[in-house]
């Protein structure tokens, strides 16, 4: 865990929704429900389910390890859909009781950047950096833009060609409904060799100087990874997370989404620090080819240990047809 510390003490933790189930005929009493076109001839109803998934993920670390998930459903007996914000929720009450001690940063997009879910970090011991999206926040920007330089660190950095903008503010008030919640705001500008434009906005509890800032923004713009290296990964690098293995009449499908997060997490720790399996990786490029290579192996022979099954991997045994008898098939 070590590799994955962020300014020495903390664990980046990126948290999101997404969508693992949708049907038009097959469901279950937890599924959300959207009707289409409703009160015409061509009304229906779509059945989904939908989860939130966090994990640990650091700026220099191609791995991220999910550490946990809580699905979006419909609880027993209502005819309401649940939402992400409620499910985020329970997420962080579940994962501070499996892990009182971690420190840990959230990162989320700007659908977290609000007054309640910043209460319930804080009520769970943790921090934060949260994008906050420029029309979602006009309050906390105006403010931001209207302060002092004796107020605000401003300061531009050029090298290879990118020049970077940082500039922050402490004690902002988050937003005219919350005035007495006080955040520091982060902006940060970057032109490429392109003159092509980027520009971010995020609040966070965290002490901000001029010494880590840039560290920060890194930190921050690695909240991406829930999404590439997490959910595009088990979605289209051969863990076919969308795929309906079973969906039951309750928490079956949430129960097989979980198993999948579960060997996922088994295999970015081993990516990480196996050297056997990082070799296999490399050598056959995807992970689609990696697996469809371990299924055949196992299809074809008896394997003992991970060793073995790995050295036949990097090592491929010669069978040669021509030379199995198949007397006893006559």
């Amino acid at each position: 865990m070590e590799k994955w510390k962020f300014l020495d003490k903390f664990y980046l933790l990126s948290l999101d929704g997404t969508g693992f189930f949708t049907s038009h005929k097959v469901h279950c009493d937890q599924c959300c429900e959207k009707v289409h076109k409703r009160g015409t001839k061509d009304e229906y109803t779509t059945y989904h389910h939908q989860m939130i998934v966090g994990s640990i993920v650091h700026p220099e670390m191609r791995q991220v390890l999910p550490i946990g998930f809580e699905p979006v459903e419909r609880g027993d007996g209502s005819k309401k859909n649940d939402c992400e914000r409620n499910s985020a929720k329970r997420w962080l009450g579940n994962f501070r009781q499996a892990h009182p001690q971690l420190p840990v940063v959230f990162l989320g997009d700007g659908l977290y950047s609000n007054a309640p879910f910043i209460r319930q970090v804080k009520k769970h011991r943790g921090k934060y950096i949260l994008v906050a999206r420029d029309d979602d926040h006009k309050a906390l920007n105006d403010y931001f833009w209207a302060a002092t330089s004796l107020d605000v660190t401003d300061f531009t950095d050029t090298s290879q060609g990118i020049t970077r903008r940082y500039r922050f503010m402490e004690h902002v008030p988050l937003n005219d409904a919350h005035p007495d919640l006080l955040v520091t705001v982060i902006y940060y500008e970057e032109v490429n060799k392109k003159q092509e434009t980027i520009k971010w906005t995020w609040v966070t509890d965290l002490e901000v100087t001029a010494q880590n800032v840039s560290r920060i923004v890194k930190g921050a713009r690695t909240r991406f990874k829930i999404e590439n290296e997490t959910f595009n990964t088990i979605k289209n690098q051969g863990y076919n997370f969308e795929h309906n293995y079973g969906h039951g009449y309750k928490t079956l499908s949430n129960v097989f989404a979980g198993l999948m997060l579960l060997s996922f997490l088994i295999d970015q720790c081993l990516e990480a620090i196996n050297v056997e399996f990082k070799a296999a990786l490399k050598k056959w490029v995807s992970r689609i080819h990696l697996w469809q290579k371990i299924r055949s192996i196992f299809f074809h022979f008896r394997v003992s240990t991970w060793e073995k099954l790995y050295g036949a991997i990097l090592d491929p045994p010669r069978l040669c047809v021509d030379t199995v008898s198949y007397t006893h098939l006559r």
